[in-house]
């Protein structure tokens, strides 16, 4: 069988799309909400979280290591104790995955109206993004994966050009002092920290899509670059507008992209980061598509109609126009808190049924 006819993925791919996750939660969703929790003690927080992603990461990895070749640990959950479990659990898992897709797509479009097109309809800005998500969730993870892996070095140089061209206007001394919000800050701060890297837990459920095996290598390396991602951001927004201007800002890294400048003739290179969102968001929620309707039906053609359900239900919900400050304040304060709860119950059950089985 040739690799294009192949519809697995090699476990790279797998670390892709979970960067895409982790990269849109990040930069669309959580980064404000860290800076007004934590304000100068960010960074603190930042690098407490690091070290407890560190953690999950490493659990993560026994976890995938654990399971059986094509099987996850939902399926070796149904075997031992039954689909009832097994379906509550699924259930549980897809409408994660709706909220936290919710989350990133209510977040973009309201970047999108509020920055760059205020004059056009949310449908017309919405609509055409969660049509080409849903062609590709349902083409499958092998499109989604060899996507991304286009899009990607792109989005990495972009990256790189926006931290070299704003070094210029950072002032450490902004950093100081440290451990000046008291101690509450710092943990909430670190809770959010922590949050933004649980994308990760998609490996366990993208496992009966691999081809291969995880490489311990390839999981450091992988996790090093999160958490560098994690602190040089930070950092940098703390550094260049000072840790209260930076928790006034509603998108905060679109601001500094507003910074980005080649010599005093090309400005304005604030579009580049669109390709850079849009292109993270993109495959995140197709890939959390596809995964609902693997979730909830095993079936092609009920696979679709989840996915179109999906769809559907998600343009109609970002069309209602709810509030934006009671929508931010609905995540930070319920939506958050409940899906790391979620999140680490799932990781906790997929590690005592794949230790059950006897291997390590």
């Amino acid at each position: 069988m040739s690799s294009f006819s192949n519809p697995k993925i090699n476990p790279i791919h797998g670390y892709f799309l979970c960067i895409s996750g982790i990269f849109s939660l990040s930069q669309i969703a959580s980064l404000n909400i860290l800076l007004e929790q934590a304000k100068r003690d960010a960074l603190i927080s930042t690098v407490i979280g690091s070290m407890a992603y560190f953690l999950y990461a490493y659990w993560i990895y026994r976890i995938v290591k654990n399971q059986p070749p094509n099987q996850s640990f939902l399926d070796v959950l149904e075997c031992k104790l039954g689909s009832a479990i097994a379906w509550a659990i699924r259930i549980w898992i897809a409408l994660h995955l709706f909220c936290e897709i919710l989350v990133i797509h209510k977040n973009n479009v309201t970047w999108i109206k509020s920055m760059i097109l205020p004059f056009t309809p949310i449908w017309a800005i919405s609509f055409p993004m969660l049509i080409v998500c849903a062609y590709l969730a349902v083409k499958g993870i092998k499109p989604i994966a060899i996507t991304y892996s286009v899009l990607l070095p792109a989005i990495t140089i972009f990256i790189i050009f926006m931290a070299v061209s704003t070094l210029k206007y950072r002032h450490y001394d902004l950093l100081l002092p440290f451990f000046s919000e008291g101690t509450m800050p710092i943990l909430q701060g670190t809770v959010t920290t922590l949050r933004s890297g649980m994308p990760l837990f998609l490996l366990l459920l993208l496992s009966p899509h691999i081809q291969g095996r995880y490489k311990w290598k390839h999981h450091v390396i992988f996790n090093i670059v999160v958490v560098f991602f994690f602190i040089n951001i930070v950092a940098g927004l703390l550094t260049t507008f000072g840790p209260f201007e930076a928790a006034k800002q509603r998108f905060p890294i679109f601001t500094q992209w507003r910074l980005v400048s080649i010599s005093s003739f090309v400005e304005h290179l604030d579009f580049l980061s669109m390709y850079q969102w849009l292109s993270n968001s993109a495959i995140i929620i197709s890939t959390s598509m596809f995964l609902f309707g693997e979730l909830l039906t095993s079936k092609q053609r009920h696979n679709k109609i989840a996915i179109a359900a999906f769809t559907t239900v998600l343009f109609t919900i970002v069309e209602l126009r709810i509030n934006d400050t009671d929508f931010l304040a609905y995540t930070q304060a319920y939506y958050y808190p409940i899906s790391t709860i979620s999140i680490l119950c799932w990781t906790l059950i997929a590690s005592i049924t794949t230790r059950s089985r006897g291997t390590s």
